[in-house]
């Protein structure tokens, strides 16, 4: 979920840096507000195929207003589980 921290109403777009070895959808990749304070929401589809080594990934979404003044940016982890053998 995000919420607006702008004075009125204002669109922010998705930005994606995905973790080595991901894929990522954003839905909805942008996201509109009609006022301050208003809360839309967002879903990530991760898919990731582990190397042989089960490394951590890291990567991030950051929403970016389309005027530029505010950016917020959420960090993504991706932590290989461990099989049944």
């Amino acid at each position: 979920t995000l919420t607006n921290v702008g004075s009125g109403g204002a669109t922010y777009r998705a930005e994606v840096e995905r973790p080595k070895g991901s894929t990522i959808v954003v839905s909805p990749e942008r996201l509109v507000f009609g006022s301050k304070h208003e809360k839309r929401s967002y879903s990530l589809t991760i898919r990731y195929r582990s190397n042989s080594e089960f490394v951590i990934a890291d990567g991030s979404i950051t929403w970016i207003e389309e005027n530029g003044k505010h950016r917020v940016r959420s960090p993504i982890v991706i932590s290989p589980g461990v099989g049944d053998d």
